[in-house]
């Protein structure tokens, strides 16, 4: 997202930043406490990043068609 957002002329540090740390909260078990940012940034990583309900996966929570 963070190619893409710079591809369209996008600079500003804290979507950059939301954009690059989403994926950490995601695919790295890191809790956005963890993050070394602010809390607008924090927010809007928040915001972002895709939320798992407890018992269920990924791709369950993505499309919530599939039952587990």
């Amino acid at each position: 997202m963070a190619c893409n957002a710079l591809s369209l002329g996008i600079r500003d540090d804290k979507v950059i930043t939301t954009m690059l740390l989403h994926d950490v909260c995601e695919d790295c078990d890191t809790a956005l406490q963890e993050l070394p940012v602010n809390e607008k940034v924090c927010r809007s990583v928040a915001l972002m990043t895709f939320e798992i309900m407890a018992g269920g996966t990924k791709e369950t929570a993505k499309n919530p068609a599939i039952t587990t």
